[in-house]
């Protein structure tokens, strides 16, 4: 892990406690680490307005410009457009001026390509943030399409807003208000499921008490 100026370190895990208490006032939902969209959001709010708003949790320079090699996921939060058109595979006889024509057009779709168009919201939110610890990056490094959180070491017991600053605003990467709600419950739902003492079976009870006559 990379140190930032003045020598203090953050942990991923300790970034994100401090996003959930930022992102508490004002906000209805917050998960971590889940996919909501094609790739997985390291923290992910919806606010009482509806708007959207993910962060992308670094800690370390070298991991903050390897997630630019996720392609596909930059692809979109960079996409021009209300309809965006995902690619699984495009054949090479594809020119640009095709790629354009799918945009307004989603009955077209070139030979031998596969093809997904999505409406814009479904992939990707409203509000993209880089959120690192203070100095680790600069604002001139993050793209366009997103915004950049400083996050500094507490100082006391609670978390205050000013330790969770923003460099750069994130821009909005489009206005519209899915309803997300069905989504997230699945999510919170199996979250509860994987992480409560559930009673056991009457096969696990049968197995257990197998290996303790075996012992």
């Amino acid at each position: 892990m990379e140190s930032v100026p003045g020598g203090r370190v953050m942990t991923a895990e300790q970034i994100d406690a401090y996003l959930h208490q930022y992102f508490l006032d004002g906000y209805k939902y917050q998960i971590s680490n889940s996919y909501i969209f094609d790739w997985e959001c390291d923290f992910f709010a919806v606010a009482k307005s509806g708007y959207t708003y993910e962060v992308e949790i670094k800690v370390s320079r070298s991991d903050f410009f390897a997630d630019f090699n996720k392609e596909e996921k930059h692809r979109a939060l960079a996409w021009e457009g209300d309809r965006y058109v995902k690619r699984t595979y495009i054949a090479p006889e594809v020119s640009d001026r095709v790629m354009e024509k799918l945009k307004s057009d989603k009955f077209h779709y070139p030979p031998q390509s596969r093809i997904k168009i999505k409406p814009i919201e479904d992939v990707r939110p409203n509000k993209f943030v880089f959120a690192v610890p203070e100095g680790l990056v600069t604002e001139d490094e993050v793209p366009d399409y997103a915004g950049l959180m400083y996050i500094k070491p507490s100082r006391g017991r609670y978390i205050r807003s000013h330790e969770c600053e923003y460099v750069k605003q994130p821009p909005a990467l489009h206005k519209k208000k899915p309803d997300f709600t069905k989504r997230l419950l699945k999510k919170f739902y199996w979250y509860y499921r994987n992480n409560r003492e559930l009673p056991k079976t009457k096969s696990q009870v049968g197995i257990e008490k197998q290996q303790e006559y075996a012992r």
